[in-house]
């Protein structure tokens, strides 16, 4: 009967990453599996747990473990990479794929059987004696293109050539490979028999003497000194048996007995050699194990403080880990070490996920057809512009109050809204201003020139007035004292890197921020960039985001509708917190009041999130 060996090679885990070769306790099933997304590691051990449930022998059952499989994986919001391979009693094997691949040698010739980049495929065919199947992730098959040449070396080959590279790559989290070659077990029917009528006397005797000097060479005195006591009277004595059948049994047992001694002196010498070997690493394993037990009762440390030791920790033990690639004992105890700290770090990972959020207010309910074009607030009053430009609809954030706007004075649709204080300022035809008091006093401040003319953000701090101007490649300053603008100034002095064309939002806290379509965020101060940078996010920004932040505050607060979530972040970047909801994929517009609450504008709803 044939059964297959398998060899492991898979990458370290990430916080959003994490991967395994599965194999289950039946030996019909082998899997590589990789998973991407929040808290990986434990969503991948429950699908672990989940397909080792599972007894799988035909290609149908197959098909539906792994639909069930991937649902559970979507349900966590994780993406899945996998190969599987079924092996069955009939010399069948099934093959299935979801952004993996299944490669076969046989004799000298090496194929992939077997790829899927997204849909899941199945096949089903017959093995042959000696033939040697490897199972690759997509990440896999991407890091390792030259693995079908590798196939045509021995296994054991590949593995230490793998092993080797896979640990020199920083994004190998969702790689693994599980190497499959068969051996042999033959299984030989006897009838009973009397296994002691059967023993070989000579040989026995040739394998105690061994046996004895091997123990004489070790010196367990006190083992060779019980022994003798314990066989100077045959034991198992019957009258029934003869003399022959007795000494057969005699011998026997002492060999047994011998047999059992040097196994347990051999496991304690193992024991020993193995200490050895951990003695190296084992105060740095010991120093990194009590800052981490410091790290988990030390209730005065903020969250990002705890997730900076612990990443910390955790790169100390990747070295660790790189350095003793050839020691399989002591990187088995650094992996445990490195296991438990990274489950902590996820727990303390700062990303929630809610369900739908509540809405706040409902914009429909001062106007029925509202729909909100451009969102605006001072300390206790926001003002959302409707889509058509014409008018807008004010709320007192304490008591809900609202009133309708009329903004028809202008004689032109708003492109751009801001607030102060006292005033509601808009763009379009000029610069205008209204009086936010009951009279809605409406005055134009300035005619349309070449600084607002296409101007496409209006913002306000303090006694400015900021444009953003994509066709004049600037950002206008204007001076507002005693109810009149001053002259425009070109603000912006260093427009490196800037694509004016691709700006989706501004935010001036005496600084400005800056977000664009392909999720950069550009810090200016006095118009000159300054140094930013995102730090230990869990997944980089890569499309349209909106910024709003205030004086008062110490974080930017980031809409990304794309991923459906809102990321806060410290000014200098560092990461604090996220929150994922179905609710944020229509979000269009994000502002944030002076108590430091964030409102997210969708359509004509108003959800108000407490960072």
């Amino acid at each position: 009967m044939s059964k297959f060996q398998l060899t492991p090679v898979t990458g370290l885990p990430q916080v959003n990453g994490w991967s395994q070769a599965i194999s289950h306790p039946s030996g019909s099933l082998f899997c590589v599996l990789a998973v991407e997304g929040q808290n990986a590691n434990s969503i991948g051990k429950n699908l672990t747990e989940f397909l080792l449930s599972k007894e799988i022998n035909n290609s149908a059952t197959l098909h539906n473990v792994l639909l069930d499989l991937l649902q559970k994986a979507r349900e966590e919001l994780c993406k899945v990479q996998l190969a599987c391979l079924v092996i069955s009693s009939e010399s069948r094997v099934i093959a299935a794929t979801h952004k993996g691949s299944v490669c076969l040698k046989r004799n000298e010739k090496v194929g992939e059987i077997l790829f899927s980049d997204g849909d899941l495929k199945i096949i089903e065919g017959s093995f042959q004696e000696n033939d040697v199947f490897s199972l690759s992730t997509e990440k896999a098959k991407t890091m390792f293109p030259q693995l079908k040449e590798d196939l045509k070396s021995s296994t054991e080959k590949i593995a230490t050539k793998l092993i080797s590279s896979i640990q020199e790559q920083e994004d190998s989290a969702l790689a693994a490979i599980a190497l499959l070659e068969q051996s042999e077990e033959i299984i030989e029917e006897k009838k009973p028999t009397n296994p002691i009528k059967n023993i070989d006397l000579e040989k026995l005797r040739k394998k105690a003497r061994v046996l004895v000097g091997y123990l004489k060479k070790i010196k367990l005195t006190k083992i060779k000194n019980l022994s003798k006591k314990i066989f100077k009277k045959p034991v198992f004595m019957n009258d029934k048996v003869d003399e022959e059948q007795k000494n057969n049994i005699q011998l026997f047992l002492k060999i047994t007995f011998i047999a059992i001694t040097i196994l347990v002196a051999i496991i304690s010498w193992k024991q020993q050699s193995l200490k050895k070997e951990l003695e190296p690493i084992t105060p740095i394993l010991e120093s990194i194990s009590q800052r981490f037990e410091n790290l988990k009762i030390n209730q005065d440390a903020s969250p990002i403080e705890k997730r900076s030791e612990s990443r910390l920790l955790l790169k100390e033990l990747e070295d660790l880990i790189s350095q003793n690639q050839d020691k399989k004992y002591t990187l088995e105890e650094i992996k445990k070490n490195y296991q438990e700290i990274q489950e902590f770090s996820e727990s303390i990972s700062g990303i929630e996920t809610q369900g739908p959020l509540d809405p706040f207010f409902d914009l429909r309910l001062a106007d029925p057809s509202f729909v909100a074009k451009q969102t605006t607030i001072n300390e206790e009053t926001l003002f959302a512009l409707d889509a058509s430009g014409k008018f807008g609809i004010t709320v007192d954030l304490k008591n809900k109050k609202t009133s309708k706007f009329s903004l028809e004075d202008m004689d032109k649709e708003a492109a751009s809204i801001a607030i102060s204080e006292d005033y509601i300022f808009t763009i379009g035809n000029g610069i205008h201003s209204f009086d936010l008091s009951g009279e809605k006093e409406h005055k134009q401040l300035k005619e349309e020139g070449d600084s607002d003319r296409s101007g496409t953000i209006l913002k306000s701090y303090g006694s400015y007035l900021y444009i953003l101007n994509p066709e004049k490649r600037n950002i206008y300053r204007y001076l507002l004292k005693d109810g009149e603008l001053s002259e425009p100034i070109g603000w912006l002095i260093d427009k490196q890197d800037l694509d004016f064309s691709s700006i989706e939002s501004m935010a001036i806290d005496g600084d400005m921020w800056i977000t664009d379509k392909d999720g950069n965020i550009f810090k200016y101060t006095q118009g000159k960039k300054q140094e930013f940078s995102v730090k230990n996010i869990s997944e980089e920004f890569d499309g349209p985001i909106k910024i709003t932040t205030s004086e008062e505050s110490e974080y930017l607060y980031i809409l990304d509708k794309n991923k459906k979530k809102l990321t806060i972040l410290q000014k200098d970047g560092e990461f604090v917190r996220e929150i994922v909801s179905e609710s944020l994929a229509s979000g269009e517009n994000i502002v944030t009041s002076k108590e430091n609450e964030v409102l997210v504008v969708s359509g004509s709803l108003i959800y108000k999130i407490m960072p």
